[in-house]
């Protein structure tokens, strides 16, 4: 009963914070009011195997800060509601949350309403700790945005966060959008590698991959 039903895009299915030692493996989350997923907080070591996170309102994963995390063999789909409706989003609140040692392998990312993956960290600056991202042999496609959009910088108001990114061994396709975007990059900034990767741009109404420095 949709009356009976108050508005909050927080009702996270399951939410990890300022957690040590979690593993989340076999199960499917589907349907709920916020995330399927949310890691944040001063969390370490966490293991997410095996996961169907499916049709959220929000995001099918949120990871805010988190050191020692690894989301494998996994699918983030049909996320639909209010923004940023992505299957994963790397969002950080703030210069102390951390992203180390994470690593996101043999996972699919498709059919979202709006980017497949989205990477934003303009909240962490040069007093953040270094960055360490892998993405490992995943797919993203047929989402309503890009495959993946990043964006690295902080918009010229702090120095920016160092670190890497590196995509290997990916598939990434658009839908009448990019394969790949990466916004606010430069010397100054973190940096994204990228190995051994595909980007179908047939989808594209304009160019498949833009990197921009702005």
């Amino acid at each position: 009963d949709r009356k009976q039903y108050c508005f909050s895009e927080w009702r996270h299915a399951l939410y990890i914070i300022n957690s040590t030692n979690v593993r989340v493996s076999d199960i499917a989350v589907s349907h709920s009011g916020g995330d399927g997923i949310y890691v944040g907080g001063s969390s370490s070591n966490i293991d997410i195997r095996r996961v169907d996170c499916r049709n959220h309102y929000r995001q099918g994963i949120s990871i805010t800060s988190a050191r020692n995390l690894v989301i494998a063999d996994s699918r983030f789909t049909t996320t639909k509601g209010t923004p940023p409706q992505c299957g994963i989003d790397f969002e950080p609140n703030k210069p102390a949350d951390r992203l180390s040692d994470c690593l996101v392998e043999n996972c699919e990312f498709y059919g979202n309403a709006s980017s497949g993956m989205l990477f934003h960290l303009t909240q962490l600056d040069e007093t953040s700790e270094p960055i360490s991202i892998n993405i490992k042999n995943c797919r993203s496609f047929d989402n309503a945005a890009n495959a993946l959009t990043m964006t690295i910088g902080a918009n010229g108001k702090l120095k920016p966060v160092k670190g890497v990114i590196l995509i290997d061994g990916c598939r990434f396709a658009g839908k009448k959008s990019r394969a790949m975007v990466i916004n606010g990059i430069s010397r100054e900034t973190a940096s994204v590698a990228v190995k051994d990767t595909r980007f179908d741009a047939r989808g594209a109404q304009s160019s498949g991959i833009l990197i921009n420095n702005n």
